[in-house]
């Protein structure tokens, strides 16, 4: 059912990783394979998409303490079933559940690839049941629905019950970190939150993909640019396929100015993963801070054709939209991001942003006056700063970027955004650039 969604794509998720390990089999990334399963395509049109050969298709029920998991491989060019199987368990044993599909699938086509495949090594499973769902249930919130707050409480919930869950605490790391980047939570102490969790999961499970990750967004935000390549380049080593390392060193490239590097990787994060709204998303950012927002309108329409309610290519829509001179047209889309992710942040200070251009001074103002109200407690926030600009307050603009800065609020740095433009001639701007440890290619 419905309810049973994030149960089937946690499942199917650990199932792939565990696939992932084997020799000789390639596997379609996880976003792009839910979508997929969800636009109710056959086999046939599924494997294309994806450019795989085989299909493993499964349901979860459960009724109490029972489940039932019904697996099956076919292979997609003939509709051909190479192996099913159900199991009736206790939900206890989901986890051997896994493990039994993920070895049926691997001896199933270890016979049609040869004796080549070898299957990678055992995973450590979780100890707790209801802890790992409450995990996958706030991974659903966060890449699905780009809900923050949702996965947040999520993460939190797991670790109540399983404080040594360290899957859990990257998770509410790297959470928190974008709670303080867009302005939704007070900064320092999100930052430190973030900080804390990300070691915990470091000592409990050694370094993953997503400790890298957290380091990288950390790194980031302290403008340690060197640090913040080596932590993302890192976790890219450790799994080649991770969507958010490549978007994210994308991201980072693209602010120091290594543009054709950033879009090198956001065409591999898009690759790798092409049914997923995010990395399209993050390839339209990238296209913002190399001040392109003309291919970064079109990359933001491409995540939306997929996904058309995440905040994430809403506001660079809107942003891009404004930086071409339309920003009549991008307030709705800047509306919608509001309304998704949360008032008073990053996003509603570009909404202002978008009505001092358009000359709805009132609505701007208003906006800016909630933005500094809350510049104390939860820090500043870059965009108020662009509402200034466009209105011609240029003084109140430099006290929120000079405050952003020494407060190491992450969006600072991002230069190439078209609320900037009014500083590229302003004389002070090359010294401020330089205290951010960048260097301004007019």
């Amino acid at each position: 059912g419905k309810d049973q969604d994030y149960l089937c794509e946690g499942m199917a998720e650990e199932i792939m990783s565990a696939l992932v390990q084997v020799e000789g089999i390639r596997v379609a990334s996880r976003s792009s394979a839910f979508r997929a399963g969800k636009e109710g395509l056959g086999p046939a049109e599924i494997a294309s998409k994806l450019s795989v050969t085989h299909i493993l298709e499964g349901s979860v029920r459960t009724a109490g303490p029972r489940m039932r998991v019904t697996a099956q491989l076919t292979d997609a060019g003939n509709a051909y079933q190479l192996w099913s199987e159900r199991y009736d368990r206790s939900t206890e044993d989901l986890f051997a559940v896994q493990d039994e599909i993920a070895a049926g699938v691997v001896a199933a086509v270890r016979e049609r690839l040869g004796a080549g495949a070898h299957a990678g090594p055992a995973r450590e499973r979780p100890r707790n049941l209801d802890a790992y769902r409450l995990y996958l249930e706030g991974r659903h919130r966060r890449y699905s629905k780009n809900d923050h707050v949702g996965s947040v409480q999520s993460y939190e919930k797991a670790l109540r019950i399983d404080p040594e869950f360290a899957p859990a605490w990257a998770g509410l790391a790297e959470v928190k970190v974008l709670a303080a980047f867009y302005g939704l939570a007070p900064l320092e102490a999100s930052l430190a939150t973030a900080r804390e969790a990300v070691d915990t999961a470091r000592r409990i499970a050694g370094e993953t993909v997503e400790t890298c990750h957290v380091e990288g967004q950390l790194a980031v935000s302290a403008r340690d640019w060197k640090a913040a390549e080596q932590a993302l380049t890192r976790g890219q080593r450790l799994r080649p396929d991770f969507i958010e390392a490549l978007a994210w060193k994308g991201m980072l490239f693209a602010t120091v100015g290594r543009y054709a590097e950033a879009d090198e990787l956001g065409r591999m994060a898009c690759d790798s993963d092409p049914l997923a709204p995010y990395p399209h998303a993050m390839r339209g950012v990238n296209r913002l801070l190399e001040r392109r927002p003309e291919l970064a309108l079109e990359h933001a329409e491409n995540s939306l054709a997929i996904e058309p309610n995440n905040s994430l290519p809403l506001w660079t829509k809107g942003l891009a939209l404004g930086t071409l001179g339309r920003a009549e047209e991008g307030i709705p889309f800047l509306e919608r991001a509001v309304n998704l992710s949360h008032p008073d942040g990053f996003i509603h200070g570009a909404l202002g942003w978008l009505h001092a251009l358009t000359g709805r001074e009132a609505e701007a103002r208003e906006i800016a006056a909630r933005l500094e109200a809350r510049r104390k407690p939860i820090g500043p926030v870059v965009s108020q700063a662009w509402i200034h600009l466009a209105l011609g307050e240029r003084d109140e603009a430099w006290s929120v970027l000079h405050e952003a800065r020494d407060r190491n609020q992450a969006y600072v740095a991002f230069l190439g955004l078209g609320g900037y433009a009014p500083l590229y001639d302003d004389p002070a701007f090359p010294a401020f650039v330089e205290s951010l440890g960048l260097t301004w290619n007019p």
